[in-house]
């Protein structure tokens, strides 16, 4: 409670004589303050004791160094660390746990290596803030060190600790070390759960492992809960297994925002805009608040399915909410316009932006231009690109292309020139696929795969065989300074189509196929996939930089 003037009430009973103080009075007050993010009545409350007979309890200062630390202070924190007189045990996390939840790793670990020169032994909290740092830096030799200081004072079986030591040796990519702590866990509770799904969404290949991994957890009889859901939602997502996400976000009862978000990325990385509009419904008529990540959700699905009216109607929403759109809800409705070929009115929107427009804004209007073979706008928008973005390789392509398509090869080698003298680099495409565990990678006009003969050859007699039933190949994919025949030729070995073809030859009939690729994949080989999928009735799901495409 507060006086007029600002004081906290407690404190003028306090100076008048009407209450007694006592340590455990400031702590309340300041954990109150530090709850609410009231930092200056914070810093009332901590005058207020420096000036009593309490000033040098070590407890009080611990709680001063929580309360900056929290309310995001870090240097008030360890200013108030250095001016203690003595320090114990929980002196020296509070601050560790502070510098980690800041991500300053750094100064987290440093901190615990003076901590344990002092003769301090760590507790649960302070092994578990140091390991999330050792995770942040991707140190496993620091994590390994940790690891073994947990052994030797007895946390090794200690639930947040096992939990803290999964996570990190997985984030350094120590997946059978992080799998050995799991299994030798004898408690595992919703973090420690949480910690190694998490491992399999970040993978994204690890499908079969992940669903592994969910089964044991309702084995276990761990209910799940939101934050957990969160996790295999994003691994299912990521994994391609749409019907999966959807399983889990139905099945739990306590949905929070993030949750609704993570469910509509999925539909929008799958080009599910019907379904994703439907979700943002369902959220809105039962009372939860869209935020700004929620809008780019629902933009982004509407982009990808051609659902222009619903995305300008929903652009216009984030005013009656009082949500401010930033520079990814707009590239989005450049690119909602884009695709839906009103290239002069996405243009008209740019120059009328709220905000600069970024690289990322003018790439979404190249991206449509090349599209739908707008030479002029194409041509301004890359020009800006290049003077906010220089180096990336992208719009390059895109404009050599967009110059290529329309004849004029001495743009298009003009281009290339600029390219090679700036020292633009054109990141090389691969795809991959995983099977019975084992990721397959491949790339153009591949020649080093063991099974590169028959590769080839099941890939030629399917496309001979989608050719009988309607495809023709678009060589405008193609570099231009090649021949017609030797374009079909280079069309022919895309990355993507070799990975189909092993996996036909390699798999049995009428399961499903999913390839990876690590940029776009280019209009011709989406247009092969859809007659392949038809041709050997089989599910194909490609997921590139973009998102997830569907062919059945």
């Amino acid at each position: 409670m507060k006086t007029r003037n600002g004081n906290l009430l407690v404190l003028n009973l306090i100076d008048r004589g009407a209450m007694e103080s006592d340590a455990r009075l400031y702590i309340e007050l300041l954990k109150k303050c530090t709850d609410q993010g009231k930092l200056k009545e914070g810093q009332m409350v901590r005058a207020h004791f420096l000036a009593s007979r309490f000033q040098h309890y070590v407890v009080l200062q611990n709680t001063i160094i929580n309360m900056y630390s929290k309310c995001g202070h870090m240097e008030m924190a360890c200013k108030a660390f250095d001016q203690m007189p003595e320090r114990d045990m929980v002196s020296y996390t509070m601050l560790i746990t502070g510098y980690s939840q800041s991500n300053e790793f750094k100064e987290a670990l440093g901190l615990y290596v003076d901590m344990v020169k002092m003769g301090l032994q760590p507790n649960e909290f302070t092994f578990g803030s140091a390991l999330k740092s050792a995770s942040g830096m991707q140190s496993d030799g620091t994590g390994r060190a940790i690891h073994w200081a947990c052994v030797k004072f007895g946390y090794e079986e200690n639930v947040y600790v096992g939990s803290a030591l999964v996570d990190m040796y997985t984030k350094c990519e120590r997946m059978s070390e992080a799998k050995i702590i799991f299994d030798g866990m004898k408690r595992k509770n919703e973090v420690s759960w949480n910690a190694l799904i998490a491992t399999y969404a970040r993978e994204g290949e690890a499908y079969n492992a992940g669903k592994w991994v969910h089964t044991d957890m309702v084995k276990s009889g761990l209910k799940l809960i939101a934050f957990v859901g969160n996790t295999l939602l994003d691994m299912y997502g990521k994994a391609g297994s749409i019907n999966d996400a959807k399983k889990v976000f139905y099945r739990l009862v306590k949905k929070d925002v993030v949750l609704w978000n993570s469910m509509l990325i999925a539909y929008a990385q799958h080009g599910l805009g019907l379904e994703a509009v439907d979700l943002f419904e369902e959220m809105r008529g039962i009372g939860f608040q869209p935020n700004e990540i929620t809008f780019l959700c629902v933009l982004n699905a509407c982009s990808h399915s051609g659902l222009l009216d619903k995305g300008m109607y929903y652009f216009e929403l984030m005013r009656k909410y009082n949500l401010k759109p930033d520079i990814m809800h707009y590239v989005a409705v450049v690119d909602l316009l884009g695709r839906a070929g009103q290239l002069d009115r996405a243009e008209r929107f740019i120059r009328e932006m709220a905000i600069p427009p970024t690289a990322a804004v003018w790439k979404a209007l190249l991206g449509a231009c090349r599209m739908h073979k707008n030479m002029e706008l194409g041509v301004y928008a890359a020009e800006r690109v290049f003077e906010l973005d220089p180096l990336d390789s992208g719009p390059h392509m895109l404009l050599s292309n967009l110059y290529a398509f329309a004849g004029r090869l001495n743009d298009a080698a003009r281009v290339r020139k600029m390219m090679n003298e700036s020292g633009v680099k054109k990141e090389p495409a691969c795809s991959w696929v995983e099977i019975e565990n084992v990721v397959h990678t491949f790339v153009a006009n591949d020649d080093n795969h063991p099974q590169r003969e028959e590769i080839r050859e099941m890939w030629e007699k399917i496309s001979n065989e989608i050719e009988k039933i309607g495809y023709v190949p678009d060589t405008s994919h193609v570099l231009w300074f090649v021949d017609q025949q030797e374009r079909e030729e280079r069309l022919q070995y895309h990355s993507e189509k070799l990975a189909l073809a092993f996996v036909i030859l390699i798999t049995s009939p009428g399961s499903p196929i999913t390839i990876k690729k690590n940029i776009r994949i280019c209009g011709d080989c989406h247009n092969a996939f859809k007659f392949v999928s038809k041709l050997v009735d089989r599910e194909i799901v490609l997921r590139d930089t973009n998102r997830f495409h569907h062919f059945s």
